[in-house]
């Protein structure tokens, strides 16, 4: 337990560096923040589980042809519910018109790697 507080209290301040924030600065110094670096810290842990799931979708690609994942995968079921999870942040951006976790970055990668944003549209195209 503390040391995972120790690692979100990192987190924290490294985010309010970035912000601007002046109590964060002064706890995250440079020379804290390049012996974290120096480690290896992860200051973003989302932003590399979905570059991981991104590979893995690039993996599925190449073995299957297409980027329609079933929600069920057996193979790799977290795949399968991360796929969904983008579909669904996709839509809601698309609906709200507001940035969410799918950013630009994330839809210009999926859509590079050819990725379907309604499989059942575009089953019922085909």
């Amino acid at each position: 337990p503390q040391l995972g507080q120790w690692v979100k209290e990192q987190r924290r301040h490294y985010a309010g560096m970035l912000q601007g924030d002046k109590v964060a600065e002064k706890k995250m110094t440079p020379t804290r923040l390049a012996a974290l670096q120096e480690l290896g810290f992860v200051f973003d842990c989302y932003k590399d589980i979905w570059w991981e799931r991104y590979r893995e979708l690039e993996e599925f690609k190449r073995e299957k042809g297409h980027c329609i994942v079933p929600k069920k995968y057996r193979e790799n079921p977290q795949l399968g519910m991360w796929v969904g999870f983008q579909r669904t942040m996709y839509n809601k951006r698309m609906k709200t018109g507001n940035q969410n976790a799918m950013s630009s970055e994330r839809i210009e990668a999926l859509e590079k790697l050819g990725f379907v944003w309604s499989p059942r549209e575009e089953r019922r195209l085909s």
